[in-house]
């Protein structure tokens, strides 16, 4: 093998083009075995990565195998050695891949499900009903992961409303049963949460072993929330998996389920509030008909309804014998206006003015001359009162004085005849008194 000798200052690509030089010369060929893990196919083209216990290479397929292989197998690649110099990493172009068999992680991997399989921890009657409408859930990944974020993403973008609630979790690694554990119990705790979801992105058989940890599918195994699980690709399958209630293929899978059971049951929302909003308007629109129908029989029908043609006979007739009325009206008064004037003309028409005028003259005199005996007899009367209230008994009496009145026979005309031992009455404000002479006082 030579080595070629480098001088000066090289760029990366000018480094790649010899180290890709020295190992195609060095590995023209080489047979590898190991076991198949993080398999994937783009196209025509295998990309798989070939691993042992200690260590591990890409190879790549470009052609289409003549027998399919899986995850987990143990095979022995054939190619040549090759540098990829974009990424600066060797890997082996295979030409013929053979099969020896599963290796060891996926035979550990068989015998667990196989073992936890007869223990009845996969068994239809202990999964627990996935609620199709979720309103809350707890999420059960890195908060880091760009699973999560797709997982979001589909979500927001589906319109699904609900409560999320992240409870953070290594998901690779010795250290992440424990950490997803810890995460469950948390959301189980929540009497809130309906559904679980376990969600991680994709990645090597190694890096998914996590989810195969024996500890990890016992607990799960007696959870009281429904678990549904999107981990890694199509291809991926894991022991969690196995036990959930419900497996989506990737995260992306897994909102996508939430999110179609919400839409769907959107979409007979709308759906059937357009049929009843339609069967609303069908109806009210047929009770129309025939509140309008019935309104036209009860019109028809109805009592009053000979009266108003008899009031619009009555009204018409009014009508015509009004018209009549002021038109004979009409006539009279202008005959009244020609008889008037053609009696203006008449000769005795001077003397009846003349006579008018007299006798509004001796009318007016009448006037005068009543007014005047009016007043005088006005005059008269008040001072033949005035007389009369000076000599009133009532106002004398209310001076306190005594006025002799008739008693029998007797009549008083002057007090001087009055004679010691007569007796008579007087009368005073107070009442009536009996009086008797004594003597006489000069």
């Amino acid at each position: 093998m030579i080595t070629p000798l480098i001088k000066g200052l090289i760029s990366v690509q000018e480094l790649s083009v010899c180290l890709r030089q020295l190992v195609r010369e060095a590995f023209p060929f080489v047979a590898v075995y190991g076991e198949i893990s993080n398999l994937r196919k783009v196209g025509r083209t295998t990309y798989f990565t070939l691993k042992d216990d200690a260590s591990r290479i890409s190879v790549v397929v470009f052609d289409n195998l003549e027998q399919p292989i899986r995850e987990g197998q143990s095979v022995i690649v054939e190619g040549r050695v090759d540098v990829y110099m974009v990424a600066g990493s060797y890997q082996i172009i295979a030409r013929k891949i053979r099969q020896l068999g599963i290796g060891v992680l996926q035979q550990k991997f068989e015998l667990l499900k196989e073992k936890l399989r007869e223990e009845g921890l996969f068994a239809p009657e202990k999964k627990l009903p996935v609620p199709k409408l979720p309103e809350h859930i707890g999420i059960i990944t890195s908060s880091e992961a760009a699973a999560l974020q797709d997982f979001l993403q589909i979500l927001k973008r589906k319109s699904w409303r609900g409560r999320l609630t992240l409870a953070p979790a290594l998901v690779q690694g010795q250290a992440a049963p424990q950490s997803i554990e810890r995460a469950f119990k948390a959301l189980s705790n929540d009497t809130t949460v309906d559904l679980i979801v376990l969600i991680r992105g994709g990645g090597s058989f190694e890096d998914l072993n996590c989810f195969n940890d024996e500890h990890l599918v016992r607990f799960l195994s007696h959870r009281k929330k429904p678990l549904l699980t999107g981990i890694g690709h199509e291809i991926n399958t894991t022991l969690c998996d196995f036990v959930a209630d419900l497996r989506a293929e990737t995260p992306t899978a897994a909102a996508e389920i939430i999110a179609h059971h919400f839409q769907y049951a959107q979409d007979n929302f709308l759906q059937s509030a357009e049929r009843l909003l339609h069967a609303f308007q069908s109806c009210l629109q047929h009770f129309q008909q025939s509140l309008v129908l019935m309104q036209q029989k009860l019109q028809a029908q109805h009592p009053a309804l000979p009266f108003q043609i008899y009031r619009e006979r009555f009204s018409q007739i009014y009508q015509k014998l009004k018209a009549t009325f002021q038109h004979q009206l009409q006539l009279k008064q202008t005959r009244f206006e020609i008889n008037t004037i053609a009696f203006k003309r008449f000769p005795f028409m001077a003397e009846l003015d003349k006579k008018g005028i007299a006798l509004k003259h001796q009318t007016a005199q009448l006037n005068h001359l009543f007014g005047k005996h009016w007043e005088a007899a006005s005059v008269q009367y008040e001072n033949t009162h005035r007389l009369l209230r000076a000599s009133d008994p009532k106002r004398l009496l209310s001076c306190g004085l005594f006025f002799p009145v008739q008693e029998s026979t007797k009549e008083i005309q002057d007090v001087r005849t009055l004679r010691p031992g007569d007796d008579h009455c007087f009368l005073h404000k107070s009442g009536c008194y009996k009086m008797r002479v004594l003597e006489k006082v000069n």
